[in-house]
């Protein structure tokens, strides 16, 4: 867990602690949650807890940089899953295009049907495209900073584009609960928030192009 040692300090008094399974004095509180439900959101109630000096990880007051040390590849698996999401949408909106009939033929024959699965698949190939030239870049020992922030934004943004057309090719079917579609919208909606929202790409990315903070 991250937590201050010295609130006065800001991020500079966040120190990383490993809290261990069963230590006691803690309590976690599990949360439904829209996204991912076959995952758990959890608030955990520390009170009293006491963690011995050797559990602090890395040096004190370094914790905030100790995190972001992972931000990358976790920015990059935002992205690949967001690729995930993609692609299952265009297989499903796709199988059902084809197999549902309307008005005497399938919806796949209807030129605007065409046009949100061509549109799904131009967005799944994109960004299948942008997030492995990121993780190229990593691999190969680059900073590559920027090109994380730009795959994390571009793939949790056209996952969500792509999951929205997705509900609309099945119609009033994709509104309801346990419908893939329905299932692929919710859990696309998380993926603009977790590890860094949009809006912070957008800042990051800009203030690396430009020279110019517009966060402080």
């Amino acid at each position: 867990m991250l937590a201050t040692t010295d609130p006065g300090l800001g991020a500079r008094g966040i120190t990383a602690f490993l809290v261990e399974y069963g230590a006691g004095g803690y309590r976690v509180m599990a949360r439904p949650q829209l996204p991912v439900r076959a995952a758990s959101c959890c608030d955990v109630l520390f009170d009293g807890v006491v963690v011995p000096a050797g559990n602090v990880l890395g040096d004190v007051g370094r914790g905030l940089s100790l995190a972001m040390r992972a931000i990358n590849s976790g920015r990059l698996n935002v992205s690949a899953g967001c690729t995930g999401i993609a692609q299952a949408a265009l297989e499903a909106a796709s199988a059902h295009a084809v197999s549902r009939t309307q008005f005497g033929k399938p919806l796949a024959g209807f030129q605007l049907v065409q046009q949100l699965i061509a549109d799904i698949a131009v967005q799944a190939n994109a960004a299948r495209q942008v997030y492995q030239a990121a993780a190229r870049l990593l691999d190969s020992g680059a900073d590559a900073r920027v090109e994380c922030s730009m795959s994390k934004y571009f793939c949790s943004e056209a996952a969500n584009q792509v999951a929205t057309r997705a509900v609309q090719v099945f119609g009033a079917a994709g509104l309801m609960e346990g419908n893939v579609a329905e299932r692929l919208f919710r859990d696309a909606r998380e993926a603009t928030i977790g590890e860094g929202t949009s809006q912070m790409q957008v800042l990051q990315i800009g203030t690396a192009l430009l020279g110019v903070s517009a966060v402080r």
